[in-house]
């Protein structure tokens, strides 16, 4: 059975500079372990102090988080993702090839016009965001990995699965977004990543001549939650982000429930989500409509 391990860090106040010397910032804290089942109606919560022995980080997958008003650059809370991610990569081995990817999940968001790049091309958010972390951090571009299909948290999960950590088999991954989305990331991932995946590895020769050499694999993922401050937004759209989150959370949670394998997961999701299936793609671009299911809330949420 797969099974992930959430690790959330706990707000903590900035420790001294005699403590800082000591041990770095992500080992200082202290974390609350959720051991969650593939349907997640079990949870065993302790606190965790870190003295485990060190695992190989495969990956650092941060969540984008939409653009600036204007289209033309990230908002400051996605520039504080991004800061924790080029940290916690140049913490790990000193030589590049050793060190985690660091994966970007993101495309666009169904709720405002994307921004478009040379040839007319989208401006993916994963783009602009890989583009920060090589220009302000010097981050090897060989190191980073683009999601260029997701258009909502689920996606984030979906693709970053099933395009990165699947076909590399990745055991470790850190989950990066703010402390406002962490509601809803922690929620897809868990559903998303905690959903088994058998692989049946069949042999087969030069004329497809299946040899009978057939076996099974499931894979087992370690995720860590990370949240980062909440920087750049005003009190009321914190609140109005705040509700949201609550309401997508306790929606994933109920449909994790229903659609608890992966081709469960994967119908549901390609035929009736409004991000991803066909019936619903006249809906995409209709940001009037956008803005009436979000009522009063759409001016606070930026819409």
């Amino acid at each position: 059975m797969a099974r992930t391990v959430a690790l959330f860090r706990t707000q903590r106040s900035r420790p001294s500079s005699s403590s800082a010397s000591q041990s770095s910032p992500l080992l200082r804290q202290k974390y609350v372990r959720i051991n969650a089942t593939t349907t997640m109606t079990q949870t065993e919560e302790r606190l965790e102090q870190n003295t485990n022995r060190k695992k190989k980080l495969d990956a650092i997958i941060v969540v984008a988080g939409g653009f600036t008003a204007d289209n033309k650059w990230l908002p400051i809370w996605v520039l504080e993702r991004l800061d924790y991610c080029a940290k916690r990569y140049k913490e790990e081995e000193d030589d590049d090839n050793n060190r985690p990817y660091i994966t970007i999940a993101g495309s666009a968001t169904p709720h405002k016009e994307p921004p478009l790049q040379k040839g007319g091309f989208v401006y993916h958010e994963s783009t602009m965001m890989a583009e920060y972390l090589i220009d302000e951090h010097d981050i090897d571009p060989r190191k980073i990995l683009k999601d260029t299909a997701s258009m909502d948290t689920i996606g984030n999960a979906y693709f970053t699965r099933y395009v990165h950590a699947v076909p590399r088999g990745w055991k470790n991954v850190e989950v990066v977004t703010s402390n406002f989305h962490m509601r809803r990331v922690k929620a897809a991932f868990e559903w998303v990543w905690g959903m088994p995946i058998t692989i049946e590895n069949n042999s087969y020769d030069n004329n497809n001549n299946n040899n009978n050499n057939s076996s099974t694999s499931s894979t087992l993922t370690e995720i860590t939650f990370v949240s980062t401050k909440d920087v750049g937004l005003s009190e009321q759209t914190l609140l109005a982000r705040e509700q949201r989150e609550i309401e997508s959370e306790r929606a994933l949670l109920e449909n994790a429930k229903k659609y608890d394998t992966s081709e469960k997961f994967a119908e549901w999701m390609f035929t009736t989500h409004k991000c991803y299936a066909v019936s619903r793609q006249d809906e995409i671009g209709d940001f009037e409509a956008v803005r009436k299911e979000l009522g009063e809330k759409a001016e606070a949420l930026g819409y």
